[in-house]
């Protein structure tokens, strides 16, 4: 009797074994709306370029450590392949600064803000990601009892290889690795600015 009801209850519970493995990859999959949250840490590097002849500054540059939060928000538009628009804030605090030659800490902070377009392909069913940006840029520095110190708007690019880890239907958290470029305009000079780094993820889709 019993070896007749373990019969039954596999005859009944092997065909629906496919499906169910089915229904538990289309659970997981990148379509609809997209949402991601990056935040993480970086080096930073900037370098005016081309300054004024008469300037007393012939030689500028600002590097080290740096935070980064970037958010997204967008939609699939084909399986795994998605389109967004992307704000992200960049900055670094009491950055070592090169002038003339020069080389010591200061008081200021530097920090880009870029805004633009972004591409992302999925890989599945390993979840790995490329993911690329247009940014639209501008830099600011700050220092205290001192009046802000603003560039014209510039060009930059930002990209990005990403693992997530499924955590529910629609959440996956994970880690990426980023670089970020822009030619930023400062009056007659130009700000080469660069940063990479690595940064945590949560992303909804």
């Amino acid at each position: 009797m019993i070896r007749l009801a373990a019969a039954l209850a596999l005859a009944v519970l092997l065909p629906a074994l496919p499906a169910n493995a089915r229904l538990l990859d289309d659970m997981n999959e990148h379509d609809g709306f997209f949402l991601r949250f990056h935040l993480g840490g970086g080096s930073m590097n900037a370098k005016w370029r081309d300054l004024p002849a008469n300037s007393l500054i012939d030689d500028l540059s600002i590097d080290g450590p740096s935070g980064t939060f970037a958010f997204s928000l967008g939609g699939a538009v084909a399986p795994n392949l998605i389109l967004f628009g992307e704000l992200t804030s960049d900055a670094a605090s009491n950055p070592r600064t090169t002038i003339n030659g020069d080389r010591g800490r200061s008081d200021s902070s530097l920090s880009v803000v870029g805004f633009g377009p972004g591409v992302s392909y999925y890989f599945m069913p390993v979840n790995l990601y490329l993911s690329g940006s247009v940014l639209f840029t501008r830099a600011t520095v700050s220092a205290p009892n001192r009046a802000d110190g603003q560039s014209d708007q510039g060009l930059g690019f930002k990209f990005a290889v990403g693992k997530e880890w499924w955590v529910s239907r629609d959440w996956g958290i994970g880690v990426a690795g980023f670089g970020m470029f822009a030619s930023i305009p400062d009056g007659e000079a130009t700000i080469n600015w660069s940063n990479y780094g690595l940064a945590f993820t949560a992303t909804y889709n």
